[in-house]
């Protein structure tokens, strides 16, 4: 494995998104990430921010296009969106962005934890930290985070 970035809470902020995967090396035109590039995102992609919807586009386009380099985790806000989450922020998603939270969850490409290895070979867990084992078993116990391809 290249390089892994892990980006925060993002909350409906597509220009700061756009800017951090440019920073990293994504290809200015369609935010495609270079080949040697993983990115975790812990979460909170949506909310308070005035774009949740164009946050949400950038995240599908990578999932959708390079499913392998985007490890996209479950943050408290979209916890909201998925059987199980408690409801607490009073600005609601479109039902088509809900929707496509709720499918990415179904599917999988919406995580708990993500497990990365360094270039040192030391192994680290990475979560949201709005989510609680309390809440993980809430959520239906997905099976234990593996790691990326290739580590």
């Amino acid at each position: 494995m290249g390089r892994v970035i892990v980006i925060g809470d993002v909350g409906g902020c597509s220009d700061q998104l756009g800017a951090a995967l440019l920073a990293a090396g994504a290809r200015r035109r369609d935010l495609r990430l270079p080949p040697d590039l993983t990115v975790v995102q812990v979460g909170d992609l949506v909310d308070r921010g005035p774009d949740s919807s164009g946050v949400l586009r950038i995240v599908r386009e990578r999932l959708d296009e390079q499913p392998e380099q985007w490890i996209q985790l479950m943050g408290n806000h979209e916890s909201q969106y998925v059987p199980g989450g408690d409801r607490f922020y009073p600005e609601r998603l479109s039902k088509q962005d809900a929707a496509l939270l709720r499918g990415w969850w179904d599917d999988g490409r919406l995580r708990i934890a993500a497990a990365v290895r360094d270039a040192a070979g030391d192994d680290h867990l990475i979560s949201h930290a709005g989510l609680t084992p309390y809440c993980w078993r809430e959520l239906g116990s997905r099976p234990p985070p593996r790691p990326p391809r290739g580590c």
